[in-house]
């Protein structure tokens, strides 16, 4: 034994259900124990391709709603981290334009719960 702990391979079964929205996506995510070498993260994981709920591209439009107004203060944060990296806004102002973009489209999301 090296020091480090060692976990034997293997599978694992898990049934039951999962309430999911009209439309959007769900995947999963599994976490292991501690990581060992080769593993360069911080904890062992996996996660799943996304499955799309009813079609590519579908999405709840509460759900939709409730995700855009959560991201508005993310994208605002986002700015001002941004902006303090660089010494001002005078320095990114293309990115800037990405960031009012983001905007405009979580704003019209939060209206509609469509996004575009």
């Amino acid at each position: 034994m090296d020091g480090h702990r060692h976990y034997r391979a293997g599978s694992r079964t898990y049934r039951g259900n999962v309430g999911l929205t009209a439309g959007g996506w769900v995947a999963a995510r599994a976490r292991g124990g501690e990581p060992v070498w080769p593993a360069m993260d911080s904890y062992a994981f996996a996660h799943s391709n996304p499955v799309w709920i009813g079609r590519v591209g579908s999405t709840d439009r509460a759900a939709m709603r409730r995700s855009a107004a959560a991201l508005g203060p993310v994208v605002d944060a986002a700015e001002c981290r941004l902006i303090a990296g660089y010494g001002g806004a005078e320095n990114v102002p293309r990115i800037l334009e990405a960031f009012a973009a983001a905007r405009r489209r979580l704003a019209e999301a939060a209206r509609s719960g469509e996004s575009q």
